[in-house]
C-alpha cells in the first residue's frame, strides 16, 4: 500500500511490549513449582501402597513424568521467546525500510519544489524580461524618428516569434499603430516616411498571417483595423480567426484573394480607393459590407459567404463581379448601388436573398443563378440590360414595383414557386421564351411597353 505521499508501505502490526525481568522470573518460579507440584502429586499419588521394587520404579516414573513436563514447558516458553526476537527483529527491519522509504520521499518532495521554485523564479524573470522588451518597443514606436519607430517593429515581430502566448497582444498593438490618425501634420517628407512605416507594419503583420510562411506563421489571430488608413493591402493566403475593416480606408489596390476568415468579418462603411480583389476568399461567420464604398472594381469570383452576408446599401463605382459566388445563409444588398455592370454568373444562393430597392445603373447578369429560397427584388431599378438567363427560382420571386428601362432577358428561366411582378414596369422588351412556371404568375397592373410576352399571358391565361 502508498501514503498520501506515494510512499510504498507495509501494513503495520502491533508493537510487542518487552517482557520484564519481574515478568521472566515469573515464569520460571511458575514452571518450577508447576514441576514441583506435579512430581510430589505423582509421587504420592502413584506410590501409595506400593513397596520394594516397585515402590523406588513408581517415584522414580513420577520424578520422570514431573520433570519432562516442567522441561517441555520450559520448552514451550523458550519458543515463545524465539518468536518474539523473530518478530521484534521483523519489526526493526520494517521500522528501518519505513524509515528509509520515508526520507527518499522526503528527499525527491525537497527536490521537486526546488525545481518549481526554481521554473518559477525562471518564468518570472522571463515575463519581466519580455514585459521589458515589449515596452521598450512599444516606446520606440511612439518616437517622432521613423528610423526608431522600425527598430520598434522589428522588435515586436521577434518577441511574438519567440512567445506565441504574446502574439495576439503584439498584433493588437500593431493593429492600434495603424488605427491612429494619418497622414501626420508636417512636412511631406515626414508623411513620406510615416507612410513607408505603415506600409512595413502591414507587412509585418499580414506576412504572419500566411500558412505558407511554415514556422513564422501565427495561427488564430484576430485583427482589429476599424477606421484604419490601410496602403495598398495584400491579404493573399492570410488565415485569421477573425477581422474588422469597419470604416477603414483601403488606399491603392487591396487584395484579398484566397482570405480565409473563420469567424465574422466587418467591412461596414469601409471605402476601398482602387481595385478590391476577394477572389475565392472565404467567410466562415456573419459578414457585413454594409455602407461600403468600392470605387475601382469589386471582385467577388469564387468567394463562399459560410453564414450572413451583409451588402446593404453599399455603392459599387465600377463593375463589380460575383461569378461563381456561394451564399450557404441569406444575403442581403438592400438599397445598394451598382454603378458599373454586375455580373452574378452562376452564383449560388442556397438561403433566401435580398435585393429590394438596389439600383443598377449599367448592365446586370444573373445567367444560371440558382436563387434556391425566397427572391426579393422589390423596387429595383434596372437602368441596363437585366438577363436573367437559365436562372433558377426555387422559392417565390418578388419583382413587385420593379423597374426595367432596358432589355430583361428570363428565357429560359424557371419559377418553382409564385412568380409576383404586381406594379412591374418594362420599358423595353421582355423576353421570356421558354420560361417555365410552377405557378401562375402574378401580372396585376403590371406594364409592359411593347407587350406582354405571350409565354406570361399563356401561363397567366391557364391559371
Amino acid at each position: 500500500m502508498r501514503d498520501d505521499r506515494g510512499v510504498v508501505v507495509s501494513k503495520e502490526r502491533a508493537a510487542l511490549k518487552p517482557l520484564s525481568k519481574g515478568t521472566l522470573a515469573a515464569v520460571v518460579i511458575g514452571l518450577t513449582m508447576f514441576t514441583a507440584v506435579v512430581v510430589t502429586v505423582l509421587w504420592w499419588a502413584g506410590t501409595r501402597g506400593l513397596t520394594d521394587d516397585k515402590l523406588v520404579t513408581a517415584r522414580f516414573e513420577a520424578l520422570r513424568i514431573g520433570l519432562s513436563i516442567g522441561i517441555g514447558g520450559g520448552g514451550v516458553f523458550a519458543l515463545y521467546l524465539a518468536w518474539r526476537r523473530q518478530r521484534s527483529t521483523e519489526d526493526d527491519l520494517d521500522n528501518r525500510e519505513r524509515a528509509l522509504a520515508l526520507q527518499r520521499q522526503v528527499a525527491a518532495d525537497t527536490v521537486a519544489h526546488q525545481q518549481r521554485t526554481a521554473d518559477a523564479s525562471e518564468k518570472d524573470a522571463a515575463e519581466r524580461r519580455i514585459t521589458e522588451l515589449y515596452t521598450k518597443a512599444a516606446d520606440q514606436l511612439g518616437s517622432d524618428k521613423a528610423p526608431v519607430r522600425l527598430a520598434g517593429l522589428y522588435a515586436l515581430e521577434r518577441l511574438a516569434q519567440g512567445n506565441p502566448e504574446q502574439r495576439q497582444t503584439i498584433v493588437n498593438l500593431l493593429c492600434a499603430y495603424l488605427r491612429m490618425p494619418f497622414p501626420p501634420l508636417g512636412e511631406a517628407d515626414v508623411a513620406h516616411q510615416e507612410r513607408e512605416v505603415r506600409m512595413a507594419t502591414q507587412r509585418i503583420l499580414f506576412h504572419h498571417l500566411r500558412p505558407d510562411a511554415e514556422s513564422a506563421f501565427w495561427p488564430d489571430i484576430d485583427l482589429d483595423l476599424t477606421g484604419a488608413i490601410l496602403v495598398e493591402v495584400d491579404l493573399v493566403g492570410c488565415r485569421v480567426r477573425s477581422a474588422r475593416f469597419s470604416r477603414a480606408t483601403f488606399d491603392g489596390p487591396a487584395q484579398f484573394r484566397d482570405l480565409r476568415v473563420s469567424g465574422s468579418a466587418r467591412f461596414r462603411e469601409a471605402v476601398f480607393t482602387a481595385d478590391a480583389g476577394f477572389e475565392l476568399a472565404s467567410f466562415g461567420g456573419n459578414t457585413e459590407f454594409r455602407q461600403a464604398s468600392f470605387t475601382g472594381q469589386a471582385e467577388f469570383i469564387g468567394t463562399t459567404f459560410g453564414d450572413f452576408a451583409g451588402f446593404d446599401g453599399v455603392r459599387f463605382g465600377r463593375h463589380c463581379g460575383f461569378e461563381r459566388v456561394t451564399f450557404d445563409s441569406v444575403a442581403s444588398f438592400e438599397q445598394a448601388r451598382f454603378e458599373g455592370t454586375a455580373r452574378f454568373h452562376l452564383a449560388e444562393f442556397s438561403a433566401a436573398c435580398r435585393f429590394s430597392r438596389a439600383t443598377f445603373d449599367g448592365a446586370v447578369t444573373f445567367y444560371g443563378v440558382n436563387f434556391a429560397r425566397g427572391t426579393t427584388f422589390d423596387e429595383v431599378a434596372f437602368a441596363g440590360d437585366a438577363e436573367f438567363q437559365r436562372a433558377k427560382f426555387g422559392g417565390p420571386a418578388w419583382f413587385r414595383k420593379a423597374s426595367f428601362s432596358a432589355l430583361a432577358r428570363f428565357n429560359p428561366a424557371t419559377f418553382t414557386g409564385p412568380f409576383h411582378l404586381e406594379d412591374a414596369r418594362f420599358a423595353d422588351g421582355a423576353h421570356f421564351g421558354g420560361a417555365t412556371f410552377g405557378v401562375t404568375p402574378i401580372l396585376e397592373r403590371t406594364g409592359f411597353a411593347k407587350g406582354v410576352p405571350a409565354v406570361l399571358e399563356e401561363a397567366h391565361g391557364t391559371g
